[in-house]
């Protein structure tokens, strides 16, 4: 592709920025910032969803294999798929918070550690709308934290590729305007918690 020839908006994953920084101090590292997607501002918490460099990522054990990962107070949380569920939790600590399908398949809800439920959504509501996967999010940190309102960000591995970046990577996609085109690999999250359709 001849990105002097596409307009920027129509590249697949957006054209990246460079020499912009996401420090890490919790894990004495930073990570070469590449696109803000968007943010997503709902009651009390705003979620700001973010692709880094994907090999600085994959350099950092403790989240290379996480869907993502988000950074607040100077802990990092990461979110992770397996078993049928998603989980979130701090970093190199055991999940404090699974999300994960009813035994009919029909409802997602939010489990913290101790196997209280706190929160559900019928499955194909959650899939299709973004604010209320945001929303699950906001009720864990807001557990966590006691704050009036939360500003989070999101961080997952930029899954195109660069003059430098020439292996593309499985995408997870967590939210369904996240920007993904022919040329993506996608992993969809969600559908894959209950083999539902995709988003």
């Amino acid at each position: 592709m001849n990105t002097a020839r596409v307009p920027v908006d129509e590249l697949p994953n957006g054209l990246p920025l460079f020499n912009v920084f996401l420090h890490l101090p919790a894990l004495s590292a930073q990570l070469q910032l590449f696109r803000l997607v968007r943010s997503y501002v709902i009651e009390r918490f705003t979620l700001h969803t973010l692709l880094v460099h994907p090999e600085e990522l994959d350099a950092l054990p403790s989240l290379a294999a996480a869907l993502g990962f988000c950074q607040l107070h100077g802990e990092i949380w990461s979110l992770r798929g397996g078993d049928g569920e998603v989980t979130l939790g701090r970093a190199e600590q055991p999940a404090a918070y699974r999300i994960h399908p009813s035994p009919d398949r029909q409802r997602l809800s939010i489990v913290d550690a101790s196997g209280r439920q706190f929160d559900e959504e019928d499955y194909h509501t959650f899939l299709l709308d973004d604010t209320v996967k945001v929303r699950f999010l906001r009720e864990c940190f807001l557990r966590e934290y006691d704050d009036v309102a939360l500003s989070v960000p999101l961080i997952r591995a930029y899954p195109g590729r660069t003059s430098l970046i020439t292996r593309t990577r499985p995408f997870p996609r967590l939210f369904a305007t996240d920007p993904v085109g022919p040329g993506t690999d996608v992993h969809e999250v969600w559908s894959g918690l209950t083999g539902g359709a995709r988003a």
